[in-house]
């Protein structure tokens, strides 16, 4: 099932309905979680069996669907490192380092790095650490009526910027938002 899943449910559809817009979205949203989970869920059972490779292998996948989330790199290039591929593991890194700088013009986070300098320094004991810090969260959770939460607020310094100075301004009592998702 990790293995196909493609993307988005419905990708490229555009619907005309508002309210099968909004049910679409959040069906896209729970299916990507659950993906999401089940990934993380075969990553720990390699990694609990010390098959660093295949861990590598399926936390590649999700690494390259949730490019700017540093948990999972992290596990991503500890287990290329415990695999024995820890030039592969650097190599990765300078390019996420690339992308991170010309995307967001921003570093990697100073967990990544210690983690990085551990790797080239052969420091294998970074294992334990690192590869507990995702929770696993299971496919059975109880159901509830609060909608998903939505991604972050990425990309839109100058929106940001206007919506803090609309909320600022004592004259705004009462500020919508409307916008695509």
């Amino acid at each position: 099932a990790i293995e196909l899943y493609n993307g988005e449910l419905l990708q490229g559809f555009k619907p005309s309905a508002l309210e099968f817009e909004n049910w679409l979205e959040l069906e896209r949203q729970a299916l990507h979680k659950t993906w999401k989970n089940a990934a993380l869920t075969l990553a720990s059972d390699f990694e609990s069996k010390e098959q660093y490779s295949q861990a590598a292998e399926v936390l590649e996948r999700l690494h390259k669907v949730e490019a700017f989330d540093e948990t999972v790199f992290r596990r991503y290039v500890t287990n290329l490192q415990q695999g024995g591929q820890g030039q592969r593991a650097l190599d990765v890194f300078e390019g996420f380092k690339k992308t991170l700088e010309q995307e967001f013009g921003s570093e990697p986070e100073g967990e990544t790095v210690k983690l990085m300098q551990a790797i080239r320094q052969g420091d294998v004991k970074v294992k334990t650490a690192t590869l507990t810090a995702n929770k696993i969260i299971p496919a059975n959770k109880p159901r509830h009526n609060l909608t998903v939460q939505p991604t972050q607020f990425v990309g839109r310094a100058i929106e940001q910027k206007k919506l803090a100075e609309l909320l600022n301004d004592p004259h705004c009592r009462l500020l919508t938002i409307l916008a695509p998702g």
